[in-house]
């Protein structure tokens, strides 16, 4: 009886190790989370090990050189120097999540003045082939996506514009670049007056300069 009690003693003891080690193993990565990646994925969707960036991670990136942030609805507005910034605020995640905590139109052609409101927006990144994947731009805590524009010759006004949310298209490289198609952002009566439409479509081709090379991948593996 005594052999057969320590026996039942020793494997109780074997199996709370057994189970105190899986508890405390770190859970596994797994492709449906995403990450920012420094390198194009080799391991199916994972990032190669070291080359996972972490949480608080900057971003920047400005229009593409050669194109501008176009904006569509009463005339063209064609803004070449169009930028913004932020950081993620997770390491990895389903999505990987973000802040947009600057933006600005740069320098347009047309002497309206034009200001984003409800920053800082949130940001979420998911990753789909080939380090590319898709990105998501919506209310951070103080609103949806919106600007305002003044403008003070031929009908002067004060034009609010806002969209839900906006989707965009990102392309890993070195650099990245984030493509935002046309757009509809919509106008808000109540925070507009003078000569406004009712709607305009805004568009733009952004390349990353931080970090100078970025992917959209599963976490490392």
């Amino acid at each position: 009886m005594r052999v057969h009690s320590v026996g039942r003693i020793l494997w109780s003891a074997v199996a709370m190790v057994l189970l105190a080690a899986v508890f405390a193993s770190p859970a596994a990565a797994t492709e449906s989370e995403t990450a920012f990646c420094q390198v194009a994925p080799t391991k199916g969707a994972f990032c190669p090990k070291g080359k996972m960036l972490g949480s608080g991670q900057t971003f920047k990136a400005q229009v593409k050189s050669g194109t501008n942030l176009v904006i569509e609805g009463w005339w063209e507005t064609q803004c070449p120097q169009a930028y913004f910034e932020g950081h993620t605020t997770t390491k990895s995640g389903e999505p990987l999540t973000g802040e947009i905590t600057k933006m600005n139109f740069g320098a347009c052609n047309t002497s309206c003045t034009r200001v984003f409101e409800h920053l800082p927006y949130k940001a979420e990144f998911n990753h789909t082939v080939n380090g590319n994947g898709t990105v998501t731009v919506s209310n951070g805590g103080n609103g949806a996506p919106a600007w305002r524009e003044t403008c003070n010759f031929g009908n002067p006004g004060n034009c609010y514009w806002q969209a839900s949310s906006v989707s965009l298209t990102f392309a890993g490289g070195s650099p990245a670049t984030l493509t935002e198609p046309k757009q509809a952002f919509k106008l808000v009566p109540g925070e507009s007056w003078g000569w406004c439409p009712s709607q305009v479509e805004k568009s733009a081709t952004y390349s990353f300069s931080t970090p100078s090379s970025l992917f959209l991948t599963a976490p490392e593996s």
